[in-house]
């Protein structure tokens, strides 16, 4: 949905990147086989990032070659097995988070600028019935977390802490479901809740040129600050955000995949945030984030 919990391809090594894409293209052919064909129109590496997190919990997957759906020519790899539910739990929140979010976008645009979300409406409404069944604690998670920031937008919340909560809490809440052990979901809940709020800042500092000419809801917005003063406080922010994430992990120590995970949190971050408050150069390009 938004992209930007990403790895930095360029300080990975090829073995790393390789695992990488081969997770993000299960979670694709997850979406495929429990949703359908629309559903892999919303995947994002954010979570692909959920999956890999909860596979680092356990044994590696392992992986197999197969063709890649949209481009038979292309070969990529594939997870043998979804440990943890990792794939399949990702693959659900990426569809009820879909739904939400065309919700939200009919409510706060006009009839002519919400089209396109009408009319996807209907498949992504199926699509969350079908996850809704599976995982209905994840549904509820998350339809509070959007009543809670509906609610937010319309008292115009001028608080960036407030704001951010939702998304935070929800993220965090995901990220320690099904865990047992109560420091390991503590420490889970807690990297969870970084990462979220890692989200929406960087969400917010990335559309604030746009809300201010379309007057739509922007924390930075209503708490009255100036575009040159937005960059280097969201940069400060988001750091500090970042620092206590790392922090979590490194606690959690865990291990699978960590020399990706840790090029997301260290190297992925650190580009996403110069390129989200770097307002010079216009917005982060949208169709690099996937």
């Amino acid at each position: 949905m938004f992209g930007y919990v990403k790895a930095y391809k360029p300080e990975m090594k090829v073995k790393d990147y390789e695992v990488y894409k081969g997770v993000y293209c299960s979670l694709c052919r997850q979406l495929g086989r429990d949703y359908g064909v629309m559903a892999r129109m919303a995947l994002s590496y954010d979570f692909a990032f959920l999956a890999l997190l909860r596979m680092a919990q356990g044994e590696c997957p392992g992986f197999e070659e197969g063709r890649c759906p949209f481009n038979p020519f292309v070969k990529c790899h594939y997870c043998k097995r979804d440990p943890e539910q990792a794939l399949e739990l990702s693959a659900a929140c990426v569809v009820i988070m879909t739904y939400y979010k065309l919700r939200d976008n009919i409510a706060d645009s006009s009839f002519l600028q919400s089209i396109g979300s009408r009319l996807l409406l209907p498949f992504a409404a199926r699509a969350r019935k079908k996850a809704r069944r599976r995982f209905p604690e994840i549904e509820a998670i998350l339809g509070e977390t959007m009543e809670r920031q509906a609610a937010l937008e319309r008292e115009r919340c001028p608080s960036l802490d407030r704001a951010a909560d939702p998304t935070a809490c929800a993220l965090g809440k995901i990220c320690a479901y099904g865990v047992e052990d109560p420091e390991r979901a503590a420490l889970l809940n807690r990297l969870g809740y970084c990462v979220g709020r890692y989200v929406y800042i960087c969400d917010a500092a990335d559309d604030y040129d746009e809300d201010l000419k379309s007057g739509g809801y922007n924390v930075f917005l209503m708490e009255g600050m100036e575009r040159e003063r937005v960059p280097r406080y969201a940069a400060e922010v988001l750091n500090l955000t970042v620092a206590e994430a790392i922090r979590a992990y490194d606690a959690l120590a865990l291990p699978g995949f960590r020399d990706i995970l840790l090029n997301i949190l260290y190297d992925g971050t650190y580009h996403v945030i110069a390129e989200v408050t770097d307002h010079d150069k216009g917005r982060c390009s949208r169709e690099k984030r996937i």
